[in-house]
């Protein structure tokens, strides 16, 4: 009884002691395995200090960090190390894609570039523009993509246009003869006339995308009587008899509606050839005064460049 009784009070310091060591021990080795747990896992640990959010809202960040004014000066520095030292200067988040690489973007490279107060956007279509590279966003993420790549798979962006739809006005587009559309023109009605002049309402078959077509004469020219070519005339066409057996064709127009004005604005002036009606894949809609474009990142800035501007000065 006596040695079990000394077994046990010698026991209970030793495993308070063995305790206390392995605490010690653990306090020293701690920072250590923390260390190498975080390398073998760095993508959960840098996407855990990431802030949630949707993915407009995320772009919307990483749109916002790209408009501000930054200041590049590089000598010889590695090309990897450079979007290294962005994402600390900014918090942006920068991915590689494969495309870009084959197409000649190596991150062991030296690269030199000066370039003062400059928004980072325009300082990445600077960087990236030799290696035929450019940027898409991706849930914040800022992918660096082959051009090739970012055309064929194009970003999406809902921009708000209501404010500047309400400012433009619809415009009229007039031309003689047939409109392209219509093979045969129906034959003209008199909807009006007197002293004063005639006005002739025809409708044309529509063409697909475009409002109801019209023929009209002008109110100001005297009153004419109308005169319909005979079968064997020109398909679809008609004339009015200004007398002494002159005739004049009749003028077709259109109305072209302001969302439809904003949209053949934009195709005509952001990279022609990048949208679906030239053959490519970028591609723009309105609804209810709001635009759905499918383009690059880099196209998309300069559709938001294009609007703040027209809103500025108006598109009359």
């Amino acid at each position: 009884m006596n040695n079990r009784c000394t077994l046990a009070r010698v026991g209970k310091p030793a495993i308070w002691m063995t305790t206390v060591s392995a605490f010690l021990l653990l306090v020293q080795i701690g920072p250590t395995l923390s260390l190498i747990a975080i390398s073998c896992f760095p993508a959960t640990f840098l996407l855990a200090q990431e802030p949630s959010g949707t993915v407009s809202e995320n772009n919307d960040l990483a749109i916002q960090e790209l408009e501000r004014l930054r200041s590049i000066d590089y000598h010889d520095m590695r090309f990897g190390d450079i979007l290294e030292q962005l994402a600390e200067q900014t918090g942006l988040r920068f991915e590689l894609h494969e495309t870009a690489i084959d197409s000649n973007l190596d991150i062991d490279t030296p690269y030199s570039k000066t370039i003062q107060s400059t928004r980072l956007a325009t300082i990445l279509d600077l960087l990236l523009e030799p290696f035929q590279c450019t940027y898409s966003i991706k849930d914040g993420i800022v992918m660096i993509v082959g051009k090739d790549y970012a055309n064929e798979n194009p970003d999406m962006e809902v921009l708000n246009c209501q404010v500047l739809l309400a400012s433009i006005q619809p415009q009229q587009e007039f031309f003689d003869g047939n409109p392209p559309s219509a093979p045969k023109a129906p034959q003209p009605k008199l909807e009006g006339g007197g002293l004063g002049g005639v006005v002739f309402a025809i409708p044309i078959p529509q063409a697909q995308g475009d409002p109801i077509q019209q023929v009209t004469q002008q109110e100001k020219e005297p009153a004419v009587e109308v005169e319909v070519l005979a079968d064997d005339a020109s398909p679809g066409s008609a004339s009015v008899d200004e007398g002494g057996g002159a005739s004049k064709p009749i003028s077709y127009y259109r109305t072209i509606e302001p969302r439809e004005r904003l949209v053949n604005l934009i195709r005509d002036t952001i990279d022609r050839d990048s949208w679906k009606e030239n053959g490519n894949h970028a591609s723009i809609i309105e609804l209810n005064g709001l635009l759905v474009i499918r383009q690059t990142a880099h196209n998309i800035r300069e559709i938001r460049i294009l609007l703040e501007r027209l809103e500025a000065g108006g598109l009359k």
